[in-house]
């Protein structure tokens, strides 16, 4: 399980400079539990807060996305297996504002579609609309992938169901 890396993860975004609040999202007890420790203890001053779902569905990590986007925050989310060189967010937060851009995605190295492991998304009317219409798709085809309906939504033509 993840949990036994969550406590490396925030040191090594303390190392590089990553300030915003981290909201973990723990399914299960131990993650939870797991969670619960780092919050208490983070050394570096970074923010931890710890949301345990009442499921351990992996819709939950887009749930809460949705909704503090409602909420008007914005959001850069990453999965646990995304490691960092730098920190990305003087990177993502100034290419958002010079190229006036309400998302960003990353895309897989070794191929030709999306990665959803990491993303910002700027809470804008548009982009919640947006984001709430890819969890109706991730409901209505819950036995298809997150990565599917974003490739869905985004147009790509390689992934469009027929």
């Amino acid at each position: 399980a993840w949990s036994g890396l969550l406590e490396r993860t925030v040191s090594h975004l303390c190392q590089l400079g990553f300030s915003r609040p981290l909201l973990v999202v723990a399914s299960g007890k131990d993650a939870y539990q797991a969670c619960r420790q780092v919050e208490q203890k983070s050394a570096c001053g970074l923010k931890v807060s710890c949301w345990r779902p009442n499921t351990e569905s992996q819709v939950h990590r887009f749930t809460i996305v949705h909704i503090l986007l409602h909420l008007g925050l914005d959001i850069f989310y990453f999965d646990m297996d995304a490691f960092f060189l730098r920190n990305p967010l003087p990177m993502v937060l100034s290419q958002a504002s010079v190229k006036k851009q309400e998302a960003i995605f990353a895309s897989h190295g070794d191929g030709d579609c999306i990665n959803i492991g990491v993303f910002y998304i700027k809470s804008t009317i548009r982009t919640t609309v947006w984001f709430s219409r890819f969890l109706e798709w991730y409901h209505e085809h819950q036995y298809e992938i997150d990565q599917r309906g974003l490739d869905v939504l985004l147009g790509s033509p390689l992934r469009i169901p027929e």
